[in-house]
Order: structure tokens, then sequence, then C-alpha cells
């Protein structure tokens, strides 16, 4: 195997959409959150409804033989999986603003479920990337929560878009519209919400 496929394959691994929240949401506790107790606390709550439980469901369709694999490759088997992970998702904004959840943290979660539901109303008709999608949505995120630094992010954007087109997962105009709906999608919310 040479070394840019391997290269592909690390950057689709690491980056996957539910890694990707994972840190996000890791991030988001760990610089909002009054103390180091309580932002294990929210990370853990909003990454085991948000993040968890899909990953959950996916392995027990996986199990099932509902879906091929983990990373849901075939579009005509991600309408389930995304379906839960919107629902999970609406739970975890649920819970977070129940429990008074550092404000942060809350709009994080719900700046996600814009372009969730956008990507998942398009998934049926055209394979849209979600690792491009996750990752332009928590650099708007970021960018919103500590300035322009977060644009050094855009090459590992870049890159994991590359990553996808070059290991024939995506096409150029999938990567793109990908970033381009969670990016906005993100940033809409955030700016709707009085940020």
């Amino acid at each position: 195997m040479d070394t840019r496929v391997t290269t592909a394959r690390l950057l689709s691994y690491v980056f996957q959409p539910v890694l990707t929240s994972t840190y996000l949401l890791a991030f988001v506790s760990f610089t909002r959150a009054p103390s180091s107790s309580s932002a294990l606390g929210w990370f853990l709550l909003s990454a085991a409804l948000s993040a968890g439980l899909p990953a959950l469901f996916i392995f027990l369709l996986l199990r099932r033989g509902s879906i091929t694999d983990f990373q849901v490759r075939l579009r005509q088997q991600r309408l389930q999986p995304l379906l839960v992970a919107l629902a999970c998702a609406g739970v975890a904004l649920l819970v977070s603003h129940a429990l008074e959840a550092p404000r942060e943290l809350t709009l994080t979660i719900a700046s996600g479920l814009l372009p969730g539901a956008c990507l998942t109303a398009v998934t049926p008709f055209w394979k849209i990337s979600f690792h491009t999608a996750t990752l332009a949505g928590a650099l708007a995120v970021i960018l919103w929560l500590n300035g322009p630094w977060a644009l050094a992010g855009l090459p590992v954007l870049g890159a994991v878009g590359w990553s996808r087109v070059s290991l024939g997962r995506h096409t150029c105009a999938q990567v793109l519209a990908g970033a381009a709906a969670g990016g906005l999608g993100a940033a809409a919310v955030l700016l709707t919400a009085g940020i």
C-alpha cells in the first residue's frame, strides 16, 4: 500500500464524523465549563447522547447485517442511522438546556442539528460528505469561540476532503457541498442565537 492511500485512510479514520463531533464536545466542555470535574461531566453526558448512542446504533445495525460497514459508505443504508443520530442530538440539546449546561456547549450541540438535517435530506439523492460537513461545522464553532486562529484548521479540512476524494468515497462536489453545508449551517445557528 502506498503512502498516499495510507495517509488518506488515516485522515478519513481520525476525522470521521462521530470522532470529530466528540473532539469538538471535549474542546468546548473543557474550555467553557467552570471546573475540570464539571467539564468532564458535561463532556461525558453530551458525547454519550450525541455521539455514543448513534455509534452504538450503527454497531448494532452492523452486527445484524443491516449495514455493510461502520462508516455506512452505501448511501442507501444511511437514512436510518442519520435519523437516529438527529434524534439523539435533539435529546442531547434538550438535556443540556434542561440541566443548564454551559451555553457554549448547548449552542455547539444545536449548531450540528441544522446541517445534520440538511445533509440527511440530501443523502437519499446524493452522497454528500459528512466528513467535511462535520469538520467545517466544528471549525465554525471554534472560530466563534476562539476567533481567527481557528482558520488554521482549514488545511486539515482540505486534507480530509482530499482523502475522501482520493479514496473514491466522494466527488469534489460532494466534499465541497458537505463543507459548505456544515460550516454555513453551524454559523447560521450561532448567528441566529445572537452570538
